[in-house]
Parts: structure tokens; sequence; C-alpha cells
């Protein structure tokens, strides 16, 4: 017998009914889809592509923003000279994501110098030290670069990583 019961049951269009709510839009063909990335950086959809290997490469960015989002690359190449060829083709467009080791550092500020538009330092836990240094550290030498920084799922985490001066913070952990 299964463990959870709420999957008994499908649910189709029919099933399911949106009670719909006060708006402010004046037709259906003047929504304004444009959103915040960072709380400096302002994007015309609000649709991003996960910054994971199977998902991310030089199509789908250029889709994403020919559609006026912007490309998260991952950060699961062992070849800098692959993240270094991202930032030379989408000049001010492209954010790296990269890990938190102790060569990191150094290769996001290439890559700022070379004109990536930010990063996104992807951590399984990104509640710790060891991400708020390097978050300080670069807001240090790059204070015009965003940085996104995650993930984490708990407000204290959220708080500790925007008063280390991130950007943006991935919210959430898991599947």
């Amino acid at each position: 017998m299964p463990r959870n019961n709420c999957f008994q049951k499908g649910y189709t269009f029919d099933d399911v009914t949106l009670v719909p709510q006060f708006n402010n839009v004046p037709s259906r063909t003047e929504p304004m889809l444009d959103s915040w990335l960072t709380k400096n950086r302002k994007i015309g959809i609000p649709l991003l592509c996960a910054n994971m290997d199977t998902t991310i490469n030089d199509e789908v960015a250029d889709i994403l923003i020919a559609n006026g989002s912007i490309p998260i690359f991952h950060r699961f190449t062992d070849d800098f000279a692959k993240q270094e060829k991202w930032v030379q083709k989408y000049q001010g467009n492209a954010f790296i994501s990269t890990g938190i080791g102790k060569n990191k550092i150094e290769e996001v500020r290439r890559l700022f110098d070379m004109g990536a538009a930010g990063v996104c330092i992807d951590v399984a836990h990104g509640h710790s030290d060891q991400m708020c240094s390097l978050i300080q550290s670069l807001k240090k030498t790059h204070p015009d670069k965003d940085i996104i920084a995650g993930n984490v799922c708990t407000p204290m985490a959220y708080h500790d990583l925007v008063n280390a001066g991130a950007d943006a913070v991935k919210v959430g952990v898991g599947p």
C-alpha cells in the first residue's frame, strides 16, 4: 500500500477551478512580464534556466537572451577556458556559476574582469561562514558585479547572505 494517499487520484483541468483575484492589468494583451533577477538587474521575462550542465548551453542561452532573460552557466566544467569562452561570447549578459573552493575566488575575479555580469555561487547548503566570506571578498574587489548566492532554506540563512553582500539568494534545497 502506498505511503502517501495524496497521489491516489489524478486531476485534470476540468477538476480544478482557479478563483480569480483582483488585478490592475487593463487587458490580457498588456501584462508586464519583467522581473528582478537581483536587486540591481531586471530581466524581461520571469524565467531562468537552471544552472545545471544538463539544461543550459549556448543554444538555450541565445533563446533566453532573445526573449529578455539571462543565462546562468553551470559550474560543472573542469575547463576554465570554457567559462572564459561563455563570458567572451555573452559580454555583459552571462552569469557564471561556481562553488566555494579555494581557487574559485581568483577564477571569478578573472571572469568579472573579462565582462561576466555576475556569479551564482551554487552550494547545496549555502548558509556557511565560507560562503559569507567569499561574497564579502568578491564585493570588496568588484562591488558593481551581481552575486547570486545559495542554496538556503531558512530566513536566517537568507538574512546572513544578504548582509554579506549577496544581490539575490537562491532559496530551496532538494528536488
